[in-house]
This record gives C-alpha cells, sequence and structure tokens, in this order.
C-alpha cells in the first residue's frame, strides 16, 4: 500500500462509519472492510506518523550530520523518533516532505541496546510489533507486516529477531540487525553497516568507536550514518561530553525536555516529578545529564523565571559574546535602579554569521540607544579591513561601549562573574524571561570539571555576564527626541 492508496482508504472507511452511523442497517462487504481496515492499521505507524517540530530538526540534521545525539527526557518520543527515521531508512518510503538524508538504495543497519530484553521491548517492538513463535510479527507497529520480506532469523533471546529483511521501494530488501551491548565490541567486527541506531547510552567506551568504524565506508563507501537516542542517566560521560562540549563537524547534538512533547500536559509531568528522587528531576524531565556538585548555578530554573513588561525609567544595556565556530551570542537585559534588579528581557545566537547580519538582528532586539558591552577580543583586527571587530559592529550602527568590558576596579574575572551571578539569582535580583530559551539551557549545563570552568556551550551566559559587568553604563531612553548615532554617542560613551 503506497501513500496514495493509504489516504484513498481512509477516506473510504470514514465514509463507510458515516454510513453506519446514519443507517445501522447499511450494508457493506464485511470481509473486504475488515481486510482494508486491517492493512490501513498496519501502515498507520508509518504512514500517519506527525513529528513535533524537534523531531523535524532531528530528521532534519542529517543532511549536514552523519553523527546525531539526541539527549532526551523520559517520554517524550525520543525512540519512536529514531525508529520512525530507522524505518523510511529501511523502507525507503520518505514522506514529501520529509527534511533529512535519503538513502538511494536498500540498507544495511543495526540497532543496538544494552541487552537483548531491552532491544526487543523497545526498538524492535515500535519497528515490528511482537515477535511469537506461531504468527512471527503480530500487532500494530511503525512497519507493517506486509513490508516484512521474509521470516526472521531468531536470537538466543526469547522473542527477539537477530536479523529482519525489509522490502524496499526499489524491489530488493533492507536487513537490519539487532545487538545487544553484552556481547561487547568485537562482535561488532567485520561489517560494513550503512546505518546503525544506538538507543540508550553504551557504558562500555569502546562501544561507540567500533560503531564509527563499521559504518566509516558504508552508503557505499560516502560513509554510513549513526544516531543515538538516550536519557543521559550516567551523567557526563566522555560520550555526552563529545557531542555536549567537543563536537566536530559531521557531529549534531540536540536536547528535548518534557517542555517539546505537547502529549505530556501539566498533570502528567507533575505526577511523573513527584515519582522522581530530587537529584533525578533535571535528567528525567529535561534530559540534562547528572551533573552533580559540578554545577555552576545549582539553583532551581523556575525560581528565576519572569515575565515584565520594561518600564521606560528602567536602564538597559547589552552583552555580546563575539564568536564564528561557536556562535555569537547577544542578550539584552534592564536594570530597576530603585532596587538593583537586573531582568534579562531577550537573547539570540547567531553561527557563522558576519558582523552585518548580527547587527541588523541587534536592532530588532533592542532600541538604537542601548549601549552594547563587549569582552577583549573585540579589539582584534581584521586581517582584511585592518578594522576591529568593534569597530565593525559600530559602523553597522550598533552602540558599541568605547572599552571592552570589565568590572568596576579593572578587572575582568570570570569566576568572579558567575559567583556574583549566582549569588542574584539567590537572592531574587536577576530575572530572566522564560522566553530566553538558550539562556536556560546554558544554565542547566554549565559546569566545572576538575574544579575548573568548562567554557563551552555558554555563549550566551559569557554575553550576560558583560552586560552585568557594564551595569554602570546602562543607559535610559533619551526623552528629548529622536536618538541619534553620532551625537549622542559622543556625549554619553566619550569618543
Amino acid at each position: 500500500m503506497n501513500r496514495k492508496e493509504f489516504s484513498e482508504s481512509k477516506v473510504i472507511l470514514k465514509q463507510i462509519a458515516k454510513s453506519l452511523k446514519k443507517n445501522p442497517r447499511f450494508e457493506f462487504d464485511y470481509q473486504a472492510v475488515g481486510e482494508l481496515k486491517r492493512r490501513v492499521d498496519d501502515y498507520t505507524g508509518l504512514y500517519d506518523f506527525k513529528p513535533y517540530p524537534w523531531q523535524s530538526e532531528f530528521f532534519a540534521a542529517s543532511k549536514e550530520n552523519k553523527q546525531k545525539c539526541l539527549c532526551a527526557a523520559n517520554q517524550v518520543g525520543k525512540s519512536q523518533c529514531g525508529c520512525v527515521e530507522m524505518a523510511y531508512h529501511l523502507t525507503g518510503l520518505y514522506p514529501d516532505d520529509y527534511p533529512g538524508f535519503k538513502f538511494e538504495h536498500p540498507i544495511t543497519a543495526w540497532a543496538l541496546g544494552y541487552s537483548g530484553e531491552q532491544i526487543r521491548d523497545v526498538v524492535q517492538k515500535k519497528l515490528f510489533g511482537i515477535l511469537t513463535r506461531e504468527q512471527g510479527f503480530i500487532s500494530n507497529s511503525i512497519i507493517p507486516k506486509d513490508l516484512i520480506a521474509s521470516e526472521p532469523v531468531r536470537s538466543q533471546t526469547t522473542g527477539l529477531a537477530k536479523d529482519v529483511y525489509v522490502k524496499h521501494v526499489s524491489g530488493k530488501s533492507s536487513v537490519i540487525s539487532f545487538k545487544s551491548y553484552s556481547q561487547g565490541h568485537h562482535a561488532l567486527m567485520g561489517a560494513i553497516v550503512d546505518l546503525v541506531l544506538i538507543d540508550e547510552e553504551p557504558t562500555d567506551k569502546n562501544i561507540f568507536p567500533q560503531v564509527l568504524t563499521r559504518t566509516a565506508n558504508g552508503n557505499k563507501n560516502k560513509g554510513g550514518h549513526t544516531i543515538l537516542t538516550f536519557t543521559p542517566e550516567n551523567g557526563v560521560t566522555e560520550l555526552v561530553d563529545s557531542f555536549m562540549n567537543r563536537r566536530q563537524k559531521g557531529q549534531f547534538f540536540l536536547n528535548v525536555g518534557w517542555d517539546d512533547a505537547p502529549h505530556l500536559d501539566a498533570e502528567t509531568q507533575a505526577q511523573l516529578l513527584s515519582s522522581y528522587p530530587s537529584y533525578q528531576r533535571d535528567m528525567r524531565s529535561k534530559g540534562i545529564p547528572a551533573l552533580g556538585h559540578g554545577l555552576v548555578f545549582p539553583i532551581d530554573i523556575e525560581t528565576i523565571k519572569a515575565d515584565y513588561e520594561i518600564p521606560a525609567h528602567f536602564a538597559r544595556v547589552n552583552g555580546i559574546d563575539f564568536g564564528w565556530d561557536h556562535p555569537t551570542a547577544v542578550v539584552c537585559i534592564a536594570i530597576n535602579r530603585d532596587s538593583g534588579m537586573v531582568y534579562v528581557y531577550d537573547c539570540k545566537t547567531w553561527r557563522e554569521e558576519v558582523p552585518s547580519v548580527i547587527a541588523s538582528g541587534i536592532k530588532k532586539m533592542s532600541p538604537a540607544f542601548v549601549p552594547m558591552s563587549w569582552p577583549h577580543d573585540g579589539l582584534s583586527h581584521d586581517k582584511t579591513s585592518g578594522q576591529t571587530l568593534a569597530d565593525s559592529y559600530r559602523d553597522e550602527g550598533i552602540n558599541m561601549l568605547s572599552e571592552r568590558a570589565t568590572w568596576e576596579d579593572g578587572s575582568n574575572s570570570v569566576e568572579s562573574g558567575y559567583i556574583k551571578m549566582l549569588d542574584m539569582m539567590r537572592q531574587g535580583m536577576l530575572k530572566i524571561s522564560s522566553s530566553c530559551v538558550e539562556i536556560f539551557k546554558e544554565i542547566l549545563m554549565f559546569h566545572r570539571k576538575d574544579g575548573k570552568l568548562v567554557k563551552v556551550n555558554d555563549d550566551c551566559l559569557s554575553a550576560l555576564r558583560y552586560a552585568i559587568m557594564m551595569i554602570r553604563f546602562a543607559d535610559t531612553e533619551p526623552m528629548y527626541g529622536a536618538y541619534n548615532d553620532e551625537d549622542y554617542a559622543e556625549t554619553r560613551m566619550g569618543y
């Protein structure tokens, strides 16, 4: 059954149901309609899957990345996401709007889990259903029974297939093999594989390198693909750290929490959260690795979230953290001079973008009068133009401060900045708009290793730190009329 036949069959079944509702004596061929309903039910998992935005983002990432890591909370649909993508590749039945990489031929694939039982009860069940001794695969799943090319090769684990051959649109067959980590990395040697799905993180650090070796010559020597989907129960392991903090070209990392899963309503989330130990709650609900005492900001995120209208008398200053390979980040803050409270009302990041593009974005975030605090690398000169980076932004109309960010005593201690920010959070003097999702993600992951700050994925936090360092230069909106870049800069910034 192709997608067109599937859609037409659904319409027919709805029409029959509608006719029966109007006339209970409506006559039809029960056997034919029953068979049609069975086929529609069998193909529903493959053809009716509607991805959440984050699932579409994960699919699309395979266009540019051969290694993808989905580090997610429990019950958000991470395994389903990986299995649906696997099903598309095995069958070649990609949706018309599928945004990711597509294999042009039948594939050889692996699905790995930490035990035969786990891979059977999660990945195999989602892909093919329950494997019985008498009937083969039964129950609804993603890949319909019609597309299973032959009786599966069974493993020693009860109900687990070793190999399953799947019909491909080319007329040939793909094959997927189910393997557990308990076999060790030696069991993975020798084969060339197009695609590997790793569901749940392997504790054996030799597994992932072995998988990369097996996929190196996959996809007809163009290089195969690897998908990892797991909840980071083991904390910041070497594998998690490599994707989260040391990503290389061709690697993609996505963190997903309960807020990204519309099927989990507030009541369900509250019930689930209350059943977990407190030290596991961020990991279970946000997909955040258990970082323990290494967290720089050991604070409940909900206590610093706030959404305010910014009064005209609040002073403002922005902060920028320059980047290229890592993102350029801009954070906008407003300050209540009476109470000293700082409110972060906007943030944005740009990867591999030039100052003109970023400046255009900044002008949409913040009024032109707001001064911009910037770090020491803003004094670096461009080899082509000879300009400093800070001057490049000035030329684009951004109100850059005349000096780089420092504390009032002239120092620029990073550690002091984060200690001050944590103290402000705990005292209720630093609040952040709920729209600033990137800052919250960075706060939840920013940590120390061996007592030292891990300065990775902290772009927005760095920009916020620069803004706070230069609060003394924060300004309020001019009351005397239209803002003039040149005049205002001369009178207020001293250059």
